[in-house]
């Protein structure tokens, strides 16, 4: 028999088929993928079954469906057709670096956690820099106190999404992981076509100012470093050293709510009909 998470994300996906998906029904997906509470997961709260599949291939498969969700959003539609104008894309960047902001801060306040520091590395990922430098170039021109504002201004989705990676770094900095990985693997694999894009719509040079957010200087190859990062979170579940912080079903319900909080950020970026 189906698990109750099953009919929920088969429900869920039959609603996206026919076109019916809303923002009130993203909503009740958070609800009902929310697990019950975030505790310092040990050995004895979690499973430790091994899996049949690698655990990153697990999350892959897991996450499917609102991965594609995300991929299919008009913000992501408009980016891919070259058709984002310059405006939308300062206010896509904007809605991001808040949330690396409080990605990264978090990664580095948990840096000595077991898991932490195996998946820490502030040199080749961190991009809240990048996406400061990016945004100041896009509002050229602009007063300091403008910039200012528009950097810490926040919309109700984008706080949420902070809101919760915050809390994470407090409670369960496991459950970190889950974001980190949604955001920059998709970084380093979509995020280099979106860049292309961008770069014909508003015909800013590849590697150029406008676009450093895309850039990784210090990963010599995107296949390479994205491979060694599942690698790590298969260890997850098999190494006895990090598997007593793990709780296997807390991790995937996080990085389906990654997704969640991605899907909702893009739809609030959008501009109202």
């Amino acid at each position: 028999m189906a698990s109750s998470t099953d009919n929920y994300t088969t429900a869920y996906a039959a609603a996206l088929a026919v076109g019916t998906a809303t923002l009130l029904g993203i909503a009740i997906f958070k609800v009902l993928v929310e697990p019950a509470k975030t505790v310092l997961v040990t050995k004895q709260q979690g499973s430790t079954d091994i899996s049949p599949e690698p655990f990153s291939a697990v999350i892959k498969e897991s996450t499917k469906v609102l991965h594609r969700q995300a991929e299919s959003g008009e913000l992501i539609k408009l980016i891919f057709s070259a058709r984002i104008t310059w405006n939308l894309y300062l206010q896509y960047l904007l809605a991001l670096y808040p949330v690396y902001l409080e990605m990264e801060n978090a990664m580095a306040n948990c840096r000595g956690h077991p898991v932490i520091k195996r998946f820490y590395f502030p040199n080749e990922l961190n991009r809240a820099k990048l996406l400061e430098k990016d945004i100041r170039f896009l509002m050229q021109g602009s007063d300091e106190s403008v910039i200012q504002d528009a950097l810490t201004t926040h919309g109700p989705a984008v706080t949420a999404y902070c809101d919760r990676i915050r809390r994470l770094g407090e409670t369960d900095p496991t459950l970190l992981i889950a974001h980190t990985y949604a955001r920059y693997l998709g970084d380093l694999s979509g995020g280099q076509m979106i860049k292309k894009r961008i770069s014909k719509a508003l015909q800013l040079e590849t590697g150029g100012a406008g676009l450093d957010f895309y850039e990784f200087p210090n990963i010599a190859a995107h296949n390479d470093f994205k491979n060694m990062y599942r690698r790590l979170l298969d260890k997850l579940e098999t190494d006895a050293a990090l598997n007593c912080f793990l709780d296997k079903q807390a991790f995937i319900q996080e990085a389906k709510k990654s997704f969640v909080f991605n899907i909702e950020l893009f739809e609030e970026v959008m501009p109202s009909p």
